[in-house]
């Protein structure tokens, strides 16, 4: 018979981690690691055989931060010196620190343990970002823990102990043990014995099984039962046994002659018998209502809820605290339209005083869809921008004061978007406007509802149509459908020429490429055109160099590749100069998370920017540890392959002159000015120069001196007979190479006063 009882067990269980794989490595959240395509949080776990080679290493990021000299370490405390084996790195400086540590070779057992990454700086820093990851041989406990019954009140309890191995499954030859413990202060009593292929536990003790989750991937249980007295499980049985049960999972793995590992993990579950009970209830609040199950109650302002126990009878007592949530009492006041476009909406709204908002929510919606939800923090923060909308659609907006809880909602407003604010021609897709040139994935455009749409305001069409650029004297037929035509076309003739184009079919090969759409006649006749790339698999939207410097003076200098993906969502991208790959990633997929240095530019068509740093130095291109020396015109190259298809491959020059100013010579000098000039190089060569003059060591002064023609130049405030070396550059996106010469001013002229 079952007795209706108040005993309450808990469990404590002395863990470091468990290796938590996440779908999206979300840059908001910090450090992280990353292995394999997948996220993993602090303290998880990575087995030796997993993470050999640079393509399978363990990726450390820390998002929108520069690489500063940081570190993995050892679980001595020792830097990892990435330059000998067994453990490698490669690093990216720039936008999101990154150091990848992966094995080549084999590591030794003094190698297993605990390692931490350090970034940006390195771990001596006490500002610096610290997150750890467990690197193990042969295998290990990844993870300890107790099933507890959700209902206390009823006994005997059952709760089953889990030990979850993983690493290795090479269990026939190398399992020597998988064993459950049971201890005490003086002894220890094996419950179950896992070896080889075989797991069992003694029906004394309790019963348990292993399960195969597969890829070395174990769970061993433990089933024991308690009865509120004593577990009654053999040996365990004791009388008012209350308190903590220690139990230890064991693991003997590995070849006998290769340093086999033995692990060890405990677990205490706490019995009590002190009638301690926890009563919880599930509140639901609706920002007018709070609500358990049928039961509910409408309240603005702070929520007060009491908690009363009334004593035995006879005691007459009655027990009672309270608890008090925070809730903004009213609603946003004023919410206003103060701007909008075909693809955003601005507003603004009364803010609250800080006692009453700690920030906002604002919630769009079209129709029933929600369309976005965006936290506002604090409470002066008043205006936002939404972006990502579509043109012609209209957006109920409301805003939400939030403390502990969400606060009531203003009155919602009503904002239509106006078409595409653009003059002329244009191209729209998915509610969007597109610009001439940009680019449509072939499987986002295969039905009437996805077709791109070729728009001329204020006109009637008459003879308009697109043509295929590589062959513009055949227009797309849309009517034919086969594969040589494989379009169709739908047209709105006035009060804007409207011609929308879709696939019917399948594209072929020969049909991807460039198209131009010409209104409101055909395009022999009109000057009203705009292009558009139809693409398969993939394709480089665009490649293109960004933050080049302006100042010249400033060495040595700096700026950044883009090159966008548009396409698949599964591929492989690198950027690089000549042979030298500068960021090269494999297996990306949009779906989950993308490879590392990118951002999301749309989600439309997975269009993703991939950004790489470079530092130059004059005569080498770096992107951390990676370098290339060069001269002259520097020209990158971004490919994008997607598996089985054609690579695409975008090119981008940055113009740096080739040679440096030849003829430097000295023309004039006194005791505080030196006069230099040299041979100016032709206009295609150099867009101006640098001067540059150091004492020793020290910069004295840097000049830029625009055109190419200005070859001569004086050189002020220098100090008597002192030696100078002037260095001569000349420029165009880039510094290019140095001449240098040495030169030392007059001495000065003693002066002696007579008194």
């Amino acid at each position: 018979m079952k007795r209706k009882m108040y005993f309450v067990l808990a469990a404590v269980v002395f863990l470091l981690s468990v290796s938590e794989v996440i779908s999206q490595c979300l840059p908001s959240s910090g450090i992280y690691l990353r292995h394999n395509g997948a996220c993993y949080t602090n303290g998880s776990y990575f087995f030796d055989a997993d993470i050999k080679g640079a393509s399978n290493s363990i990726m450390c990021v820390l998002p929108g931060s520069t690489l500063n000299g940081g570190e993995w370490v050892t679980s001595s405390g020792l830097s990892v010196d990435c330059s000998i084996n067994p453990l490698r790195c490669n690093e990216v400086s720039s936008p999101n620190a990154t150091i990848s540590l992966y094995i080549d070779g084999g590591i030794m057992p003094s190698d297993d343990g605990w390692y931490r990454c350090c970034l940006p700086t390195d771990c001596s820093d006490p500002n610096t970002t610290i997150i750890s990851a467990n690197i193990f041989r042969w295998v290990q406990i990844e993870n300890i823990t107790v099933d507890l019954p959700s209902d206390k009140t009823v006994l005997p309890q059952i709760y089953i102990l889990h030990a979850i191995k993983i690493g290795s499954n090479d269990h026939s030859p190398f399992l020597h043990a998988a064993n459950w413990y049971y201890e005490t202060e003086s002894s220890s009593t094996k419950l179950c014995t896992g070896s080889r292929t075989s797991y069992s536990c003694n029906f004394m003790y309790g019963d348990g099984m292993s399960v195969d989750y597969g890829k070395g991937r174990w769970d061993y249980t433990l089933n024991v039962t308690w009865n509120g007295e004593t577990i009654t499980s053999g040996v365990l049985s004791q009388s008012n046994n209350n308190g903590d049960h220690v139990f230890r999972f064991y693991l003997d793995f590995g070849h006998t002659s290769h340093s086999p590992v033995k692990r060890n993990r405990d677990i205490f579950v706490t019995v009590s018998s002190s009638n301690t009970v926890r009563y919880t209830d599930n509140i639901t609040w609706d920002g007018m209502n709070v609500s358990s199950g049928s039961i509910n109650q409408s309240t603005t302002g702070d929520q007060m809820y009491q908690c009363r126990v009334a004593d035995h009878p006879d005691a007459n007592a009655i027990r009672m605290r309270n608890v008090t949530i925070k809730v903004p009492a009213t609603a946003p006041s004023s919410l206003t339209e103060v701007n909008k476009t075909a693809t955003t909406i601005t507003v603004n709204w009364t803010a609250l005083d800080s006692s009453d908002a700690d920030g906002y929510v604002v919630n769009v919606t079209s129709d029933t869809d929600t369309v976005q939800t965006v936290q506002v923090k604090g409470s002066s923060n008043n205006t936002i921008t939404l972006n990502g909308l579509k043109e012609l659609t209209t957006y109920s907006i409301t805003v939400r004061a939030y403390q502990q809880l969400l606060g009531p909602a203003s009155s919602a407003i009503s904002v239509l978007t106006p078409r595409c604010q653009v003059k002329g021609i244009y191209l729209a897709y998915s509610g969007h406007c597109y610009p001439n040139g940009s680019y449509f994935w072939d499987s986002s455009v295969n039905a009437a509802n996805e077709a791109i749409s070729c728009v001329l305001p204020g006109t009637n069409l008459t003879t308009g149509q697109w043509v295929r650029v590589a062959d513009p004297d055949d227009p797309v037929d849309c009517n034919s459908n086969n594969a040589s035509d494989p379009f169709r076309c739908t047209n709105v003739t006035s009060p804007t020429a409207t011609i929308n184009l879709y696939l019917a079919q399948k594209l072929s090969a020969d049909q991807e490429g460039w198209y131009k759409c010409c209104l409101p006649t055909k395009c022999s006749n009109t000057i009203n055109s705009i292009f558009a790339k139809i693409f398969k698999f993939s394709e480089i939207e665009s490649f293109t160099v960004a933050d080049l410097p302006s100042d010249m003076t400033v060495y040595p200098q700096e700026y950044k590749l883009n090159c966008t993906k548009i396409g698949f969502y599964l591929y492989g991208i690198s950027m690089s100069i000549g042979s030298t790959a500068l960021a090269r990633y494999t297996s990306c997929d949009d779906r989950y998370s993308t490879c590392p240095g990118t951002v999301l530019v749309s989600s439309v068509n997975n269009t993703v920017r991939y950004s790489v740093d470079i530092t130059w130095d004059g005569m080498t291109v770096s992107n951390g540890s990676i370098s290339q020396s060069t001269t002259g015109d520097q020209m990158y190259q971004c490919v994008v392959q997607v598996t089985d298809q054609p690579t695409k491959i975008r090119n981008v020059t940055i113009k740096v002159p080739g040679t440096a100013p030849s003829s430097l010579t000295v023309v004039n000098k006194t005791i505080t000015t030196i006069t230099v000039s040299w041979t100016a190089l032709d206009s295609s060569d150099a867009d101006g120069y640098v001067v540059n003059v150091t004492s020793d060591t020290d910069t004295v002064q840097t000049v830029q001196m625009e055109g190419n023609s200005n070859n001569t130049i004086t050189l002020n405030g220098l100090r008597g007979g002192t030696t100078y070396s002037i260095t001569v550059r000349a420029y165009q996106q880039l510094l290019g190479p140095a001449s240098t010469i040495s030169v030392q001013t007059l001495p000065g002229i003693a002066t002696y006063c007579t008194f």
